[in-house]
């Protein structure tokens, strides 16, 4: 299959009764995926179907992996999404970190970093200390750095790019995917005021101590917790419902009612103290998507609001 499909990464999802029939999922950095059956019968592969129809790879940005060196000399990897259209010089930057835990990133196709290029910006997917993939000794590193070291990460990734000449220092904005990501997101504009010039975060940990406490409602989750080491440092201090006050900039807040595992208080208390600050916030409540937003209608809804957001806060080319 690989030598079929040489430019893709390619996983066997599915196989036949008989065990003759395999379906297999390609998918590159500009490709969302396209599935084809093998039959090893005649040794013929053929095409089946698009996982999303109407999106040409040749109208896609290319991914390409990122390496920078962390303030304290960590050395973090990533991946760099940038708008084809455009000069890769001063432009506004998106740093977008992702995931339950900071499971690693990969360079397949990610809707959001294409959608985000395609409007102009700069995307960078940082993978921060704690990320799997890495080894055990990178791993380990992210233990009690929630809120600290794994946050200068995506901060230092910023500072890289513009450093670089890529990212315009006047137009860097946050954004958080679920969970961590979206609690990176919440925090990272307390910790670099004089970075971030707006903030989203989508299903993020706004409330940590009442994220810690609900994971004891489940076994993996609790031993997630214990590995990142949130059970022993004092969450509060780095909550960012609990440090609302040092949010200086606009904030997009992106929940759905349907998540069990971050549910929607999170947001509207977070928002809600934002409020009280007089800070410029907006929040959007969804009713269905779940954690990963996985239906349509909710990805349409996110990407609208977010690419309105970015565009009146920092604009774009």
């Amino acid at each position: 299959v690989d030598a079929a499909l040489p430019e893709t990464n390619n996983e066997l999802v599915s196989i036949s009764r008989d065990r003759r029939r395999l379906l297999i999922r390609s998918v590159s950095d500009r490709d969302a995926g396209a599935y084809a059956i093998l039959d090893r019968d005649s040794q013929q592969l053929r095409y089946f179907a698009d996982a999303m129809p109407g999106l040409l790879p040749e109208n896609m940005s290319r991914t390409r992996p990122a390496s920078y060196e962390a303030s304290d000399g960590l050395r973090i990897a990533g991946y760099l999404t940038l708008p084809g259209h455009l000069a890769e010089k001063n432009l506004p930057l998106v740093v977008l970190p992702v995931g339950k835990f900071a499971e690693r990133m990969d360079q397949s196709f990610w809707y959001v970093s294409q959608f985000l290029a395609s409007r102009g910006f700069a995307v960078l997917v940082p993978n921060t200390r704690g990320s799997s993939g890495y080894g055990d000794s990178f791993r380990r590193a992210g233990e009690g750095e929630w809120g600290r070291g794994m946050v200068r990460d995506v901060a230092d990734g910023a500072r890289w790019l513009i450093a670089e000449g890529i990212a315009d220092p006047s137009r860097v904005c946050i954004v958080g995917w679920y969970r961590w990501g979206g609690y990176a997101a919440a925090i990272g504009p307390t910790q670099e005021p004089d970075l971030y010039r707006c903030a989203a975060s989508v299903n993020g940990a706004h409330d940590l101590p009442q994220f810690v406490a609900d994971s004891l409602r489940y076994v993996e989750e609790r031993v997630a917790i214990d590995e990142t080491g949130l059970y022993s440092i004092d969450v509060q201090a780095i909550s960012p419902l609990h440090q609302a006050e040092h949010v200086q900039v606009p904030m997009l807040i992106i929940q759905t009612a349907d998540n069990v595992f971050v549910p929607p208080q999170h947001g509207r208390r977070f928002a809600r103290r934002l409020e009280n600050l007089n800070r410029d916030v907006a929040y959007i409540e969804l009713e269905y998507g779940g954690e990963e937003i996985d239906n349509e209608d909710g990805r349409r809804q996110i990407l609208d609001a977010l690419e309105a957001f970015l565009i009146s806060s920092v604009g774009t080319d």
